[in-house]
């Protein structure tokens, strides 16, 4: 019998994060993290972090392209947008220039 459709996609975009998956997100959080603590004031009270780190198709720590299916990087992505919001961040995509994200603080 054929794979169905709706079950494969489903399983992609809901199975739990991996363990590489979740060290994805960590690596991807600690650059960022270093970002807004050196850039953060200097000029305006926001940082721009390249769209490639918050998307996840390159890997800071790793200099390199993550390899992983693209709704996996969205499940990705979706949790680290989550932590940042969490932590009193909101992200602005491409306000100024599409291949950045734009980190600000919530008012």
């Amino acid at each position: 019998m054929a794979v169905k459709y709706k079950d494969i996609k489903d399983k992609l975009e809901t199975d739990p994060l991996t363990p590489q998956e979740l060290e994805w997100i960590q690596q991807a959080e600690d650059f960022i993290d270093d970002e807004i603590r050196s850039k953060f004031g200097k000029v305006y009270y926001e940082v721009f972090i390249d769209k490639s780190i918050v998307r996840f198709d390159w890997s800071p720590a790793d200099k390199k392209q993550i390899d992983t299916m693209a709704p996996r990087r969205t499940v990705m992505q979706k949790e680290l947008e989550k932590r940042y919001s969490q932590a009193g961040w909101s992200l602005s995509w491409g306000d100024y220039d599409n291949n950045y994200v734009i980190f600000k603080g919530k008012k």
